[in-house]
């Protein structure tokens, strides 16, 4: 759970940064609902 929380707190730091993606709020759904670290990979692969 920790590093769910961890991972949460990620996307909220990089969506401070990135007022440019409006994808930002499904891409938080698909995390929260399957916090696996696959899903973070996915999400920085992408916006890397």
């Amino acid at each position: 759970m920790d590093s769910a929380f961890r991972l949460i707190q990620l996307y909220h730091l990089y969506d401070r940064f990135s007022n440019r993606n409006q994808n930002f709020m499904e891409w938080m759904d698909f995390a929260v609902v399957g916090a696996e670290k696959r899903c973070f990979a996915i999400f920085a692969f992408f916006y890397q």
